[in-house]
């Protein structure tokens, strides 16, 4: 979702990976648009479910993607070109589409004026991610020096398993042991682990810290076929963790729990395990010319089909039919297919224009 991708060794396998990342980011906001609406445990939720526990590795790999292309120590990037280009880029981005999306909630009046203001500086729902990635791009240079070296990386990744992924997902546990607690508690097991942690006052492995200088160690790691077949089993059991456990949880406390968030070890394990597929095994097909000009295209689309599909989403769910219309094992990826078209067209149609292609998508 950047433009280094300008680079003459493309790396053709991280073209699919934003192309297939943005598809499946349609998908998770079409599947979990009703997920806590529908009745817990009906055969629409379990749908969803297992949708949206599948296509959770989506915001991670587009992190580890930029990961690779920004901490690449081959590329010199200065901070002036870091802030003049790269941070400007995404702030005027910000500025355009969370105006947009703010006269569209006043314009069907679900908001007011008063909060029109509110609506631009926060941004809409799936706006969040610019925010997120400006903050890494500031903490770049720092993270270049932590890559120079490997064991480094390694330690930091080490720290990272540690308190960016498995405390929390003990922390989610827990929450869930909290709520099916008999009788109350007046000290809950995960304010017990929340206090504990935050003694700790350990917040440099972030989650998206974690995912940015991840991806750049799996694409300069050497993985053996075995080393790549225990991975893609950790990937299929994170999956399967991941709706069972969703599954489990909403069943006994009688509303909508997840073990969705990025920061869960079972989502990291299937993305992991996406990107590793995409490196060592996609990277081995895409050997045909056509095929690499289609993904450089759709590549270049990918910022734009992510900032306008949401627009389009709510507009097709709003006026013609949601996922809830007719079965769902259908109607999400129908929604999909419409939304991911209409989004690629507009994106490409914008990309045809010279100022709103350089700041806008």
């Amino acid at each position: 979702m950047d433009r280094i991708n300008k680079q003459i060794d493309r790396v053709f396998y991280l073209d699919f990976l934003r192309v297939a990342a943005i598809f499946v980011v349609i998908v998770l906001h079409t599947a979990e648009s009703k997920i806590t609406i529908v009745e817990p445990h009906s055969f629409e939720w379990m749908v969803f479910n297992l949708y949206d526990g599948f296509v959770r590795w989506a915001v991670p790999v587009l992190v580890m993607i930029s990961g690779v292309l920004f901490l690449d120590e081959k590329k010199k990037i200065s901070l002036s070109t870091l802030h003049s280009k790269y941070i400007r880029r995404i702030v005027i981005a910000f500025s355009f589409w969370s105006s947009a999306y703010a006269f569209v909630n006043l314009a069907y009046g679900y908001e007011g004026m008063f909060s029109f203001f509110a609506d631009f500086v926060k941004g809409h729902y799936h706006l969040w991610f610019l925010f997120m990635i400006v903050g890494l791009y500031l903490g770049t240079p720092i993270f270049r020096q932590i890559t120079r070296s490997k064991a480094y990386t390694k330690y930091f990744l080490s720290l990272s398993i540690l308190f960016t992924f498995i405390v929390p997902t003990i922390l989610s546990a827990a929450r869930v042991g909290d709520n099916l607690a008999l009788g109350g508690m007046h000290y809950s097991l995960e304010d017990f682990g929340q206090e504990v942690v935050g003694n700790v006052k350990f917040y440099f492995t972030l989650v998206y810290v974690a995912y940015f200088i991840g991806g750049y160690y799996l694409s300069k790691l050497d993985i053996s076929p075995k080393a790549e077949i225990c991975i893609y089993i950790g990937g299929i059991i994170g999956y399967l963790i991941t709706v069972s456990t969703a599954s489990i949880a909403t069943s006994y406390l009688g509303y909508h729990y997840d073990f969705y968030g990025n920061n869960q070890i079972c989502v990291m394990l299937e993305s992991i395990a996406v990107f590793t597929f995409a490196k060592c095994r996609v990277s081995r097909w895409l050997k045909n010319d056509k095929a690499h000009r289609f993904l450089v295209a759709m590549s270049k689309y990918s910022f734009g089909i992510y900032l306008i599909h949401a627009m389009i989403l709510e507009g097709f769910t709003r006026h013609i039919f949601d996922t809830t219309a007719f079965n769902p094992i259908i109607s999400v990826p129908t929604i999909v297919i419409i939304v991911f078209v209409v989004s690629t067209i507009a994106s490409a149609t914008a990309n045809r224009i010279p100022l709103v292609k350089k700041y806008i998508v």
